[in-house]
Formats: C-alpha cells, sequence, structure tokens
C-alpha cells in the first residue's frame, strides 16, 4: 500500500514540476503580440467618447456643464498579414499602371517633337574573322607537332 502511494505522489510532483516548467518557459502575450506586428499584423481600435452634459438656462445666460464622459469601444479590427500583404500588391499594381500610363504619353511627345531632317547614323561594329584565327592555329598545330617530337627524342638521348 505504502508503494502505489508513494509511486502516486511521484507521478503528481512530477506532473505538477512539469507543468510549472511549461509554465515559466512559455512565452508571454507581449512577445506574441510584438511577433505579430512584426509580420505585418495591425490592430485598430475605434473609439467613441460621449460626454453627458447639464444645461442650466436663465434669463440672461445659459450655461453648460459636462457631468460625465464615458468612453466605449465600438469594435477591435485585427488585420492579418495576408490582406496587409494584398493591399501593398494592389497599390504597387495602380502604380504600376499609372508610371506606365505616363511613360507610354512621355514617349509620344518626344516622337513628336523630334527635330525634322536629323538623321541618326548607326556605326556598325567591325565583324571579326573568327574563322582566319582558327585556320592560323590549325597551320601553327600541324607545322609545331613534328618540331616538338624532335624536340622531344632529343631529351631521351644518354648524357655523357
Amino acid at each position: 500500500m505504502k508503494k502505489t502511494k508513494a509511486l502516486a505522489l511521484f507521478f503528481f510532483w512530477s506532473l505538477a514540476l512539469i507543468g510549472i516548467i511549461f509554465l515559466a518557459n512559455s512565452c508571454s502575450p507581449d512577445y506574441h503580440l510584438k511577433k505579430y506586428k512584426k509580420k505585418g499584423g495591425k490592430i485598430t481600435c475605434d473609439v467613441d467618447t460621449v460626454t453627458i452634459y447639464d444645461t442650466i438656462v436663465t434669463p440672461n445666460d445659459t450655461i453648460i456643464i459636462p457631468r460625465d464622459s464615458l468612453i466605449i469601444r465600438t469594435h477591435t479590427n485585427v488585420v492579418t498579414k495576408y490582406e496587409v500583404r494584398y493591399d501593398y500588391k494592389r497599390f504597387r499594381d495602380s502604380l504600376k499602371a499609372v508610371k506606365s500610363m505616363y511613360k507610354d504619353s512621355v514617349k509620344t511627345v518626344v516622337k513628336e517633337k523630334r527635330i525634322e531632317g536629323k538623321t541618326i547614323v548607326r556605326t556598325e561594329r567591325a565583324k571579326g574573322k573568327w574563322w582566319l584565327w582558327l585556320l592560323i592555329g590549325i597551320v601553327v598545330g600541324y607545322v609545331l607537332q613534328p618540331i616538338l617530337t624532335i624536340i622531344g627524342a632529343f631529351k631521351n638521348l644518354p648524357i655523357r
């Protein structure tokens, strides 16, 4: 009986210790909120203020005294990172469309204002004679091959 009770107490305290370790090592809500904002999340809160006034009317003057103010939070709007990315992408695409529209109009204006009679002279790059260099390399290879074999034969001669 004592063994089972001791074993039960051991399991209970070990589970309690494991639970305390998990609670001590878990992340705080501030950490998760910072991480959410870092990844592009936005939190917007709409706040309404309602002020209650007392009005005292006298024959000569009207006195308005603020009595109480209530702040009412209507809702919290959480914007996910996917919505933020979509909004940014849509904004960039609209900017690209406007930019291309103005770019095309600038090109047409430049074409219309081009000075007449102006001719563009293109200088073409002189084409290299690559085939001539290839032919020279082949001829030099055929000429040097027998010369190199003769030189190699002299290397193997015994020296006195």
